[in-house]
């Protein structure tokens, strides 16, 4: 009775009787196809879900963001993938220039679009977006550093070595706390966090989990693929470029 209520469910083409009545032809079916407003793999059931979730929205970014109080964040893992050369081969204050120049390229690359290092130990960090209940502000950038890090093996670090790192995204709900008062801080979602970069992630790979597959935007959803279940959480993996 209501055909333009289903667009709200992903439905992305109508045909009324007229159109019908005239035929289907391939170029309908296929322009159809390519819309693709939900990602490969999420059925609209499971997206209705994620969007009904308990989101602590902040529609102000960071100005409305107070300290004690829960909010939801995109959190994102980031790490240096530590090359075995560097560890047998330099000393610590060679390893520590690297950790450093690390620090800095994941700062001057996320704050732009609103990262804030949440939490930084030695060569891996947590570094926050504020939900707004719409938008992933910082995956297209995520993507670059996956793409990009041959130029910034050459640009940042200098060490005629190609860099890499691991990392993990995911959207969930902590009370924040400035950076170093985090300590006392007890969050499924910062454990979940660091149990996917120390258990489960592989070298050079970049994750999201299922949840924040409905906020990524419909031209690269397809960058992604199932990557198994962890910790009862669906995880999706970037395709990698070839070398």
């Amino acid at each position: 009775k209501d055909p333009g209520a289903l667009f709200h469910q992903g439905v992305v083409d109508y045909l009324s009787k007229n159109a019908l009545s005239e035929g289907f032809p391939a170029k309908r079916l296929k322009e159809a196809a390519a819309l693709r407003p939900f990602p490969e793999g999420n059925n609209h059931q499971e997206h209705a879900i994620l969007q009904k979730q308990d989101w602590k929205i902040v529609p102000k970014g960071w100005a409305g963001v107070q300290e004690g109080k829960e909010y939801s964040f995109f959190f994102l893992y980031v790490e240096i993938d530590m090359l075995d050369e560097w560890k047998k081969k330099s000393g610590a204050s060679h390893i520590n220039k690297i950790q450093e120049i690390f620090h800095r390229h994941i700062e001057s690359t996320l704050s732009p679009v609103g990262g804030r290092i949440w939490m930084w130990m030695n060569h891996a960090g947590v570094v926050l977006f504020p939900f707004d209940g719409a938008n992933c502000p910082c995956i297209e950038e995520c993507v670059r550093l996956i793409l990009n890090r041959k130029i910034a093996s050459i640009e940042e670090y200098r060490y005629n070595n190609l860099i890499s790192y691991s990392m993990a995204l995911h959207l969930g709900n902590t009370v924040y706390r400035t950076r170093g008062e985090t300590g006392e801080i007890i969050s499924d979602t910062i454990n979940f966090l660091f149990h996917i970069g120390k258990k489960f992630a592989e070298r050079e790979h970049f994750y999201v989990t299922e949840n924040t597959l409905p906020f990524i935007p419909a031209g690269i959803c397809n960058l992604y693929s199932e990557a198994g279940t962890f910790e009862g959480v669906r995880m999706f993996s970037m395709k990698l470029p070839k070398n």
